[in-house]
């Protein structure tokens, strides 16, 4: 009879579909450790807070260390906050980019496929190394 090849494997160390090596006794987090750091929000505080809108992290007038390079053109300066458009702050946060692909279902799709797509050419050239 063939044998499995958890079998063959030592204790606590199971050898998974793709050839990946899965603790058994390692102990998996269901929030990150900064939930351990955060004092417990009081009982009468509003449960959801208004979260402060994203700032620039260098001050206007700041010349952006960025290679130029066309020789006519001068190194790019950091503006105001305020000369940027709304939809740059947007980018990083979650929720305004739930929002965005709930509201085109298409675009929500394709970013789906294109994950897709991705995972399956790095198991694809996992395997051709083999």
């Amino acid at each position: 009879m063939f044998k499995s090849s958890v079998a063959l494997m030592p204790k606590g160390i199971v050898l998974g579909r793709f050839q990946t090596l899965v603790a058994l006794n390692a102990r998996s987090f269901s929030s990150g450790i900064s939930a351990f750091n955060e004092a417990p929000a009081p009982a009468d505080a509003p449960a959801e807070q208004a979260q402060p809108q994203a700032v620039s992290y260098c001050k206007a007038g700041t010349p952006l260390n960025l290679k130029v390079y066309k020789k006519a053109s001068s190194e790019p300066i950091a503006k105001e906050d305020s000369e940027y458009p709304d939809w740059l702050w947007k980018l990083l946060d979650q929720k305004a980019q739930a929002e965005i692909l709930a509201s085109n279902p298409i675009k929500y799709k394709k970013k789906i496929i294109r994950k897709k797509n991705i995972e399956n050419i790095k198991q694809k050239n996992f395997f051709s190394k083999m």
